[in-house]
């Protein structure tokens, strides 16, 4: 019988190490997954059910497949938020969450500081929806159309705003395919969902309300 040499049984102990790691970093991305999975389902008996789809975004970021990411498909909308009861309520918490985006990016503390401040934005965003809405609902648009026209709708918040230059979003894309990214497909991260239900979420106004105060939005 011809012996291994030593150079060959150190190749197999090497690939039985590498076969233990790839096992023991599946286990901790399966127990990752659940405890996701049970923060989720605590901040939905919370009524958080903002927070609750962050969390099971990054349950199925752990683990592609299983139980995290069917809640998840059932949970959200066409915008990656939190389903309502209406397509004008999803439309609606999908435009006060690019609004938010954009008000507090260009704040420098990056939070609503006061109730007032909070009652503020509550008014101008309801009134500047009910402006828009009748238009929106005869649009009859996709969830990316309407995003997009969303982002066209400029509010003048009371307070000093950046210059001109910084004003609009920056464009996502995607460098493989040298164009934008197209919220439909899958997200570049490698969590299987879609850009819209992964990076490209849209935040809700109490994920947005960093800080001690959030704009209470029914």
């Amino acid at each position: 019988m011809t012996e291994l040499p030593d150079i060959a049984f150190g190749a197999v102990g090497a690939v039985k190490r590498c076969d233990a790691a790839q096992g023991s970093l599946l286990g901790v991305r399966r127990r990752m997954a659940s405890r996701y999975c049970a923060a989720a389902t605590e901040a939905l008996h919370r009524g958080e059910g903002g927070r609750a789809v962050a969390l099971l975004v990054n349950a199925v970021r752990c683990r592609k497949r299983g139980p995290a990411k069917r809640r998840l498909l059932s949970l959200t909308n066409e915008f990656g938020m939190l389903r309502k009861a209406s397509y004008e309520e999803d439309a609606r918490h999908a435009f006060f969450g690019v609004q938010l985006s954009r008000y507090l990016a260009r704040k420098r503390t990056r939070r609503i500081a006061t109730p007032a401040e909070a009652d503020m934005l509550v008014e101008l965003l309801l009134d500047t929806w009910q402006e828009q809405w009748e238009q929106i609902r005869r649009s009859n648009g996709s969830a990316t159309e309407l995003i997009e026209a969303f982002g066209r709708v400029r509010i003048v918040f009371p307070y000093v705003e950046l210059p001109p230059d910084f004003q609009d979003p920056m464009v996502e894309v995607d460098f493989d395919r040298g164009e934008r990214l197209q919220p439909e497909r899958r997200c570049w991260c490698g969590s299987g969902l879609s850009h819209f239900r992964c990076h490209g979420r849209i935040q809700s106004a109490a994920e947005l309300g960093i800080g001690k105060f959030c704009p209470k939005i029914s």
